[in-house]
């Protein structure tokens, strides 16, 4: 193999291997290294494939071995140095990688039943292979995967026609083969690369040029990249925070930099109360529903008013009279005894009436309302007696009976008496807020609230709820 400069028309080198009596066929340069190439022999004898740098023309740096017949052809990939395409008499098509060690086969390309003598890489797509065979066909291949047909061999229609190595009724299979690289080729590598982290962190990699032939390595670079001093400062305290777990002290710092007013300054202080101890009663608060004033409120409206009467009357003779010195001890002791106050017995509080403390008759009349309710309690079927004063829209008593008949028949009791109040076509407001209390329906009470009360709702599902509910429910509410 002779290497000529074009510009001087002479030979600059001669390379040959005299070691092996092989015959070039074809040579093929290295897409990278000007001074590398590839020569391939057609001998059966020395079916190989040298790598020569024109530096050390003395012995081939590399000989690949693969072939079990004479090479026709090979082609180097521009895209991508470490992969070598070589075709032979042995009807086999090699992907070679030959800047791994020895040289390794990566890939083998399915074949028809003639030679390739020619294979080529696509210019624009470098994972599209063509090859031509001695039939008369060009085939192509794709690296990239995927399932290829491979024409199968029949002897049979080979010598006797088309059509005759075929049986009647016997299906015919197309053999189908994979073909994929063990690793991915450079193009789809990508030469450098960069993404932002929290924090202002910046991490990129890049390919760096290995020193003297070595292989090309990745190299990963972090760093900090700070375009904004306050968000940063922020990021720092926020972890600091996390790492030693003061995340009320951290929401306190950022109300005391907020303000007590605006939307920001409510979010955090909600923030800030979840990490509290009492965190129910401080949402409570900041929901603007203060339940110890309320409740003093409740009580004021319903404590009787106090009658002044006798106290207020004696009070005022008490701080009008006026006593005098008495000449003898005999005065003195009357004007004590006027000066001294009649003391007011205090009278008793007489305990409240109910329905025993009258006179009354039960009667046993099956056409009355009456007669049919005492018939069932005394016959003692407390079931029968709760659906009787249901019936009769005596829901008080229905209600009453059903705690002496137990829980199953209360809660039946207190769901018709919910579906009584939302059949009567009123509003229902007052009754919606006991039902979900009493029957523990808080998806219903969240679903069918009305935007103006969902302070209210959310009031609610933080004083009667367990954690996990609040939290969906609360979500949902959302």
């Amino acid at each position: 193999c002779v290497v000529w400069d074009l510009r001087k028309n002479d030979p600059i080198i001669k390379v040959s291997d005299s070691t092996s009596r092989m015959r070039c066929k074809v040579v093929a340069w290295h897409p990278d290294v000007a001074t590398q190439l590839c020569i391939a022999s057609e001998d059966d004898h020395t079916p190989v494939i040298q790598i020569w740098d024109l530096r050390l023309a003395s012995s081939p740096l590399k000989t690949l071995e693969g072939h079990t017949k004479g090479v026709l052809s090979v082609a180097w990939c521009q895209a991508d140095s470490d992969l070598l395409l070589s075709c032979g008499k042995d009807n086999r098509i090699l992907v070679w990688n030959p800047n791994s060690g020895p040289g390794e086969i990566v890939a083998e390309l399915p074949t028809s039943n003639q030679w390739s003598f020619d294979v080529s890489w696509c210019p624009r797509n470098p994972a599209i292979i063509s090859s031509a065979s001695f039939d008369g066909r060009v085939s192509l291949y794709s690296l990239m995967g995927g399932q290829q047909q491979v024409q199968p061999s029949n002897s049979v229609s080979d010598s006797f026609g088309p059509g005759l190595g075929e049986v009647a009724g016997q299906p015919q299979h197309t053999p189908q083969v994979t073909c994929q690289l063990k690793s991915p080729p450079k193009w789809l590598r990508r030469p450098c690369g960069a993404t932002f982290g929290f924090g202002g962190q910046l991490v990129s990699f890049e390919t760096v040029a290995g020193v003297g032939g070595a292989p090309s390595k990745p190299a990963v670079y972090i760093s900090s990249v700070v375009t904004e001093p306050e968000l940063v400062e922020a990021s720092s305290k926020l972890e600091t925070s996390l790492r030693e777990g003061n995340l009320g002290d951290f929401c306190q710092a950022k109300l005391a930099t907020l303000g007590e007013d605006g939307d920001k300054s409510k979010l955090w202080q909600f923030i800030g109360a979840s990490f509290g101890e009492n965190c129910d009663q401080q949402f409570l608060k900041l929901l603007g529903i203060n339940l110890d004033e309320l409740s003093s409120q409740l009580k004021a409206l319903l404590e009787p008013v106090k009658e002044n009467g006798i106290e207020d009357e004696v009070i005022e003779k008490v701080a009008d009279l006026e006593v005098t010195e008495a000449s003898d001890e005999f005065e003195m002791i009357a004007a004590q005894a006027v000066a001294a106050p009649e003391e007011v017995p205090a009278e008793a509080e007489a305990p409240a009436l109910t329905t025993l403390d009258q006179v009354f008759s039960l009667s046993k009349d099956p056409t009355s309302d009456q007669g049919q309710l005492t018939i069932a309690l005394l016959a003692g079927d407390i079931e029968l007696a709760v659906d009787l004063a249901i019936k009769q829209n005596r829901f008080a008593e229905a209600l009453i009976l059903s705690i002496r008949g137990g829980q199953e028949l209360l809660l039946k009791t207190q769901a018709l008496y919910f579906q009584k109040a939302a059949s009567e076509d009123k509003d229902v407001s007052s009754v919606a807020l006991v039902e979900a209390v009493a029957m523990g329906s808080w998806e219903k009470l969240v679903e069918h609230c009305g935007l103006d009360s969902w302070r209210e709702v959310l009031a609610a599902l933080v004083t009667y709820t367990d954690s996990n509910t609040k939290q969906v429910l609360s979500g949902r509410l959302a």
